[in-house]
């Protein structure tokens, strides 16, 4: 014979303990850390090892590797056959820029917050974002007449086509990748609404999530639409969404410094807070030989 316990849970409130300082805040305690997503661009990126002497950050251009005629020649004869690749030859230029994340807080409790440590954590974890959304949109481009590429951007270097499907929009990138450059590896970006679908198209390895053609698939945080006004609500997901097929990125990102080196300096004696900056040069890029946008209609 089994016994079936009826069990009742009840939350109450816990009297304080009268020896407890600081009984309206609570007891400090270390905050929860944070962690990056395992899947972003940068970890799914080259890291270009660039000559000490190379000052990037003042912007860099480079003749990519990947262009160039292709053909099967007869060795007996005159007869030749073109392999068909991207020609638009050219020289890709990059301008970096500057990330940078701040923490604000009270000038009281001055022992317990290391303001430059947090604003360090904070711009490490959230720096394969700010890389992706700067990617994606080009903002800061556009508004300073950069000129880097963009993957949202529709203009003359990217290569448009609709899909209906997250299969077919794959499929169409797998193929444009294959077809544009000298066949090597590329990359496919898309917002992380599609995620639950790639499934059905990716496998994960590690950090990295990659077709069955070891294609790298992202789907980054700071990818898709965004709203307007800063910490307002996300809208609804709706389609079309955006599906980008490029060759393999590029992320050069720079030291984390902070500003300034003692907290002290910030102090605003009208709001008695303190402020910390912390800043990093950083650039994801390229080499535009292969860039294709797939409008993809599909009911989510």
């Amino acid at each position: 014979m089994s016994t079936i316990t009826d069990l009742r849970f009840a939350l109450t409130a816990g009297s304080p303990d009268p020896q407890a300082s600081n009984m309206g805040m609570g007891v400090p305690v270390e905050p929860a850390p944070l962690i990056q997503q395992p899947v972003n661009l940068v970890r799914s990126s080259r890291t270009p090892s660039d000559p000490s002497n190379t000052r990037w950050t003042n912007g860099f251009s480079y003749l990519p590797n990947a262009i160039g005629d292709l053909e099967v020649a007869d060795d007996c004869g005159p007869d030749t056959v073109n392999v068909p690749v991207n020609e638009d030859y050219g020289t890709v230029s990059w301008h970096p820029y500057v990330l940078s994340a701040s923490f604000k807080c009270s000038a009281f409790g001055w022992d317990q917050n290391d303001y430059a440590a947090r604003a360090k954590a904070l711009l490490d974890a959230a720096t394969p974002k700010m890389v992706e959304f700067e990617l994606w949109n080009g903002l800061l481009s556009q508004a300073a007449s950069y000129g880097n590429l963009f993957l949202s951007y529709t203009g003359g270097t990217a290569d448009l086509y609709t899909a209906s499907s997250i299969q077919e929009a794959v499929g169409i990138c797998e193929q444009y990748i294959s077809q544009m450059n000298y066949g090597g590896r590329g990359m496919i970006h898309l917002p992380p609404v599609l995620s639950p679908y790639l499934q059905l198209v990716t496998r994960r390895e590690g950090n990295l999530l990659l077709t069955n053609r070891d294609t790298i698939v992202v789907p980054g945080a700071g990818y898709g639409k965004y709203p307007t006004t800063p910490g307002a609500k996300p809208p609804q997901p709706a389609g079309p969404f955006v599906v980008v097929g490029t060759s393999i990125t590029d992320v050069r990102l720079g030291d984390i410094i902070t500003f300034p080196d003692d907290p002290s300096q910030s102090l605003d004696r009208k709001t008695n807070t303190v402020e910390v900056k912390a800043s990093r040069y950083a650039c994801a890029s390229w080499d535009g030989v292969t860039f294709c946008h797939v409008d993809l209609t599909m009911t989510l």
